[in-house]
């Protein structure tokens, strides 16, 4: 029996976890309600300026929905609803990036996108980056086509400069 497509990109996606040294995640989020969709869009001109703006460094990127976001963060919501999912864009990289390289960054993508944007790192921690790991292993990769109707043939996730990838040491 041949490999589903989910399996497969969460086996590729935990393998690229697994193999090589990630020490900060970056998430990118948007403000706009409206603005959810242009996601998968955005994802191609994301990944083309991490690679050109960082080119020594290594990134782990992957689109990905966030399905408890609290609605009164969320501008241009007017539904009931205390909840709602929204689309963002997430990064692991192998060298962190100072607060205003990611200040540069985020503001080019909102000139470039025309919407405002958000964005929080984090440390990545040997025990956090197992708990992804298995999370990503239990749970699979979220299923994007019943959010975004139209991206049946566009990549999820992008390993951008793997030639800078730190390979993981084995302790």
């Amino acid at each position: 029996m041949s490999e589903s497509s989910t399996n497969k990109t969460t086996r590729k996606i935990v393998d690229v976890m697994e193999r090589y040294e990630w020490v900060q995640q970056v998430s990118i989020f948007y403000l706009n309600y409206e603005d959810r969709f242009l996601a998968p869009d955005h994802k191609p001109e994301i990944t083309r300026r991490l690679r050109r703006m960082f080119p020594e460094q290594a990134f782990l990127y992957r689109l990905r929905i966030n399905k408890d976001v609290n609605s009164s963060f969320v501008h241009g919501y007017d539904g009931n609803s205390k909840s709602v999912s929204m689309a963002y864009h997430s990064f692991f990289t192998n060298r962190s990036l100072k607060r205003k390289e990611l200040l540069v960054f985020t503001v080019a993508l909102e000139k470039a996108f025309d919407c405002d944007l958000r964005h929080r790192s984090r440390t990545v921690q040997a025990l956090k980056r197992y708990l992804w790991i298995n999370t990503i292993k239990r749970e699979k990769v979220e299923d994007l086509t019943s959010y975004f109707s139209d991206m049946t043939a566009q990549r999820r996730w992008a390993l951008i400069n793997k030639n800078k990838a730190t390979p993981r040491s084995l302790r």
